[in-house]
């Protein structure tokens, strides 16, 4: 469970600006931080983490929190890049439109490397979608451009979360 960020305190200590989408402290504190500083660090996995009262909190959820009095529980960045705080780029989502906004294929793809392709057993190259829950054959095809080129025009019709 997300603990509730507090607006009303993160104002006294935090400034967002949403065209560039870098929060900014307001006032000094011990450490490295001082007031005009920018805010935050990036983790291993691409996201800003701003510590604030001995927690890291997502500078994601933070923005949206100081835009708009609480954060949901998933923000999602549209354009898939974890450090991209924009206001532009935030959106409200649900786990299902989170999970659809993938944009490259996972590391372990080492076959083909493409987005929905994997080789089948015949050897051709065989386009796949995750639909409710449910993968959903697309075809086979003679080459990994052409199966994904399949799986892009199917994930933008089918996952309204689609940012491709």
């Amino acid at each position: 469970m997300r603990t509730s960020l507090n607006a009303d305190e993160l104002r006294q200590w935090l400034r967002y600006e949403p065209e560039t989408g870098l929060l900014y402290w307001t006032r000094s504190r011990r450490g490295p931080a001082f007031c005009g500083a920018v805010a935050g660090y990036t983790d291993r996995f691409g996201y800003v983490l701003v510590k604030f009262k001995q927690r890291n909190y997502r500078a994601h959820r933070i923005a949206f929190a100081l835009m708009n009095g609480s954060a949901p529980d998933i923000v999602d960045h549209i354009n898939g890049n974890r450090a991209d705080n924009r206001w532009s780029n935030l959106r409200v989502a649900d786990a299902a439109i989170n999970a659809q906004n993938i944009r490259r294929a996972r590391a372990d793809n080492k076959a083909t490397g493409k987005l929905g392709v994997s080789v089948a057993p015949s050897g051709r190259f065989q386009a796949r979608i995750m639909v409710n829950k449910r993968s959903k054959h697309l075809g086979n095809f003679d080459t990994p451009d052409q199966a994904h080129a399949a799986y892009v025009e199917a994930k933008r019709r089918l996952h309204r979360g689609c940012t491709l």
